[in-house]
């Protein structure tokens, strides 16, 4: 368990790999004896339990899950969980219990967070920002280490760069992150990781100067610095950013070949 501010606890799931680092972040914020779970992770029994007894422990009445997107590291042990404890969820989805919206001021119990919605790495990415301690609950729209991926069709560069951009105008302290440690240097992170999409793209367009490429080409050439066991997600990206730059008419597609168009 990770105390990350007054009343909020993040209990880290054990499922480590390169994709989710040391593992996925499942925070539980409480205000009097009132609490929500904000991301419920995989599932598996020791880490639900885990939570369970956080919950029963400080006897907390726990009054919602909260999801930040719903990827499987993130949601998986929904259905394990709600056999412990049952409440409703809360997603940026109408197949849910409780649909999010954009700017919504959510009031459960004594609990109150501002819900964002910030599309980019998945449509239905959502960041809580809790106004009391300044904490944002950014999923994997931040990462504690490293960058988040973008990944089509669900995943799109031009709306991640507007969800930073937004981010940026919050009062945010510390962002508590989906994986990976806390980050205490908010905006700096948040301008890191502005800069680093913009600078992926500047390599795109370098390499495409010198000829048309493939995916994979330019991956080999802009990552071959990085983990190749991570190249795959590094294609997912490069092939984002290419939708993008498609869409400003900088880039064009011929076969699985891109080109610039002037």
């Amino acid at each position: 368990m990770i105390e990350v501010a007054e009343n909020i606890v993040c209990i880290r799931a054990n499922n480590p790999s390169p994709m989710t680092l040391d593992g996925t972040n499942c925070y539980i914020l409480s205000a009097h004896s009132d609490a929500v779970l904000i991301d419920v992770g995989p599932n598996d029994d020791s880490h639900l339990d885990a939570l369970t007894h956080y919950v029963r422990a400080n006897h907390l009445r726990l009054r919602a899950i909260l999801l930040t997107h719903t990827h499987s590291d993130h949601i998986g042990g929904l259905d394990a969980f709600r056999r412990r404890i049952n409440v409703p969820i809360y997603a940026f989805k109408s197949t849910y219990d409780e649909p999010l919206r954009d700017g919504q001021r959510l009031h459960i119990g004594q609990c109150a967070l501002d819900v964002l919605h910030t599309p980019g790495h998945a449509g239905d990415c959502v960041c809580f920002f809790h106004p009391p301690t300044a904490v944002l609950f950014a999923g994997d729209t931040v990462l504690g280490i490293g960058t988040s991926v973008i990944a089509p069709p669900e995943g799109d560069v031009s709306d991640y760069l507007d969800s930073l951009e937004d981010l940026k105008t919050l009062p945010i302290q510390l962002i508590a992150p989906g994986h990976g440690p806390l980050i205490h240097e908010p905006q700096a992170k948040l301008n890191e990781y502005i800069e680093h999409r913009l600078m992926r793209e500047r390599q795109i367009i370098e390499q495409l100067q010198t000829g048309a490429k493939s995916v994979a080409e330019l991956v080999k050439e802009i990552y071959k610095d990085v983990d190749p066991n991570l190249h795959g997600a590094a294609a997912w990206s490069v092939g984002a950013h290419l939708k993008r730059l498609e869409r400003a008419a900088k880039v064009r597609a011929n076969g699985e070949q891109f080109e610039l168009t002037a």
